[in-house]
């Protein structure tokens, strides 16, 4: 059993690998230095380039100097993903071409240009507010410092030599990003003025799916309404799909370049196109259940919870399923040439560590899909939690030992902090917890706290701490998280784990925080165990708490 901390490099190591650190530092400072000055004086000249002219907004110069603007991005963006297998080649013709060169001067230019740049852009911005149509011809003089001060930032990232043998040797990928800039920009566009054919066609399909099966349903294309009994909902622009389609496409573009070594390619780019279909199919899907359960079951359902929350789950059934469904299919798989490992699954550990948490998720949509009526539905989550981890039970046999008396004490502390930084603290009678158990006979109200108490100090600290300390954290540490010790400190795994284990709290700074001290308990002792029971000992104090007192904010 680890009870004390052990660092894991010696005294005598860490004078080198910081030596190290530092040298990288320094090697890269020029480019450092180059970015930040460009998305500064980006953001400067962004706020200063601002006037009003009644003229459509395709003539307006401001639309074309962020259309510019976003094109260089989108450009740069695609090219990094493009060259990312082959950044070495990058970092070693950068080392070679900039390496030990002075950039003082590039530096000095360019802040020189920037200034002048500054200057032109807000007497151009005067003139431009008091003329009638825009200035284009002094639009074009304009340009000639802002040309010069962004080659000026492309000389202070790296000098001449380096962007020639870059140009001569990525000649084809830099063309490749080029014209993907500009087909995604193009495609923004074009999707701007598509919303409303698209909300048609949505109107269009919801009708006629609604008529397969309710006798009554009535249609103005004029409105865009969809009325049965005396329920009726609106197909605006928002209800076209679109951010669905953008999220299976920017959640599968991730999948298919995290795992593009597995899958083959080109088959494995039909999932974009899979996906994009699926969600606007469940999109209408979703439009005609709520609907109906508007027209039959309730009102107050249909326009808050299953709204907000259907759309969550057409996404999570799309991209998880077709992330699932990919390996699967040899048609997208690449075929695995090594047996897997006699023993144990290689990915048993993954699944017992994401699958609980992945159940709670599902039972937190479920049951916000039921809003205002939640509240009564919070068993679902604490069920389907319960069974993902008995059904991993008896893998988790080394992490569930005797915790530290460090990792109570602190989750006492965190618990006690939540409490007093409560926002709800001066109104703590209140609620919506508290008017539900008003309501409630004596013997149900306290079987809910009994079942809600269970749930908040026994089931979500495990499930949680499963999945951002046993795999988050080490994930972002290495790949293979299976190998990296809970004793290992990285300040970037603390940061990651603990950030997104904020924002899945109604507080995220409270929850981040928390999430800080959580790893750190871990990281001392070399336990997922403390962990566990540090979160356990918080979310017991502050249950009890809120309890005894009637401060249902808290829960």
């Amino acid at each position: 059993m680890i009870s004390e901390f052990e660092p894991m490099v010696q005294a005598g190591e860490r004078s080198p690998r910081g030596g190290a650190w530092r040298g990288r530092i320094g090697r890269f400072t020029r480019p450092t230095v180059a970015a930040a000055l460009a998305a500064i004086e980006v953001l400067a000249i962004s706020l200063l380039f601002s006037f009003e002219v009644d003229v459509p907004y395709w003539l307006h110069p401001a639309y074309w100097l962020r259309q510019l603007q976003m094109l260089a991005i989108v450009a740069a963006v695609a090219w990094a993903i493009i060259m990312w297998p082959r950044r070495q080649e990058i970092v070693e013709l950068w080392s070679a071409t900039a390496s030990g060169q002075s950039w003082r001067f590039p530096l000095l230019v360019n802040l020189l240009l920037f200034v002048a740049l500054a200057v032109a852009t807000v007497a151009f911005t005067l003139h431009a507010q008091q003329a009638a149509s825009p200035p284009w011809g002094l639009f074009a003089l304009f340009c000639v410092p802002l040309a010069a001060t962004a080659l000026s930032l492309v000389w202070l990232f790296a000098p001449p030599g380096f962007w020639k043998g870059l140009v001569s040797r990525f000649t084809a990928e830099i063309g490749i990003a080029s014209c993907a800039g500009l087909a995604l920009l193009v495609a923004g566009n074009f999707s701007q003025t598509a919303w409303e054919q698209l909300s048609g066609i949505t109107l269009l399909l919801t009708y006629w799916l609604l008529g397969l099966y309710e006798p009554q349903v009535v249609v103005d294309f004029a409105e865009r309404s969809l009325l049965v009994r005396d329920f009726q909902v609106i197909i605006d622009q928002s209800c076209s799909g679109y951010e669905g389609m953008a999220l299976v496409t920017a959640f599968l573009g991730i999948y298919l370049w995290t795992f593009r070594s597995t899958l083959r390619f080109p088959n494995a780019l039909l999932l974009l196109p899979l996906g994009i279909a699926a969600i606007f199919v469940l999109n209408i899907v979703r439009i005609a259940v709520l609907v109906s359960i508007g027209a039959h079951l309730s009102p107050a359902i249909a326009g808050g919870g299953f709204h907000s929350q259907a759309g969550w789950m057409s996404f999570l059934a799309v991209s998880l399923g077709l992330m699932a469904l990919a390996p699967k299919v040899s048609f997208f798989a690449v075929e695995r040439t090594k047996p897997a490992a006699a023993g144990r699954a290689p990915n048993r550990e993954l699944d017992a560590l994401i699958v609980p948490f992945m159940a709670l998720m599902t039972g937190s949509i479920l049951t916000a899909a039921s809003a205002p009526f939640d509240t009564w539905l919070y068993g679902l989550k604490i069920v389907l939690s319960t069974a993902a981890l008995a059904w991993f039970w008896r893998f988790y046999g080394n992490y569930f030992v005797r915790p530290s008396t460090l990792a109570v004490v602190s989750g006492l502390v965190v618990g006690i902090g939540w409490i007093v930084t409560d926002p709800g603290l001066s109104s703590a009678k209140g609620g919506d917890v508290g008017t539900f158990l008003a309501g409630l006979p004596a013997w149900l109200a306290v079987a809910w706290l009994v079942m809600r108490a269970v749930g908040g100090i026994v089931i979500v600290p495990i499930v949680e701490e499963l999945a951002f300390r046993g795999l988050l954290y080490r994930w972002v540490i290495s790949r293979s998280f299976q190998d990296v010790a809970f004793d290992r400190l990285s300040w970037v795994a603390v940061g990651v784990s603990s950030v997104l284990f904020g924002l899945l709290h109604s507080r995220p700074l409270a929850g981040a925080m928390a999430g800080v001290v959580f790893a750190l308990v871990m990281v001392r002792t070399g336990r997922l165990t403390d962990a566990i029971a540090s979160h356990i000992a918080a979310n017991a104090i502050i249950i009890a708490w809120a309890i005894a007192v009637g401060q249902w904010t808290l829960l």
